[in-house]
């Protein structure tokens, strides 16, 4: 991620981004031990940048915007699973 956003000049973007990407990541190394969502991750990330190698930028543009669009529907049945273990085990 940072690679790709390395020579972005939108610093109010960067800013925005940056506490986002740090949750998401806390979510992905709590979860990712789930194998279906670190497989589903990491295929997804392997079609963006092969998109971009191949310098098909409006194909790296849907395969982000898929990305982004199947994360909740990833994380969020993990997270209220582990919400519910956590309130039955207080």
């Amino acid at each position: 991620h940072e690679k790709l956003l390395a020579d972005c000049p939108n610093s109010l973007l960067l800013s925005t981004l940056k506490p986002l990407k740090q949750r998401v990541y806390r979510y992905g190394y709590v979860f990712l031990g789930d194998e279906s969502v670190g497989v589903q991750s990491v295929t997804e990330h392997r079609t963006i940048t092969n998109a971009l190698v191949a310098d098909d930028i409006e194909a790296a543009c849907a395969a982000l915007k898929e990305n982004w669009r199947s994360g909740p529907e990833r994380y969020l049945p993990l997270l209220d699973s582990a919400k519910k273990s956590f309130v039955t085990s207080s």
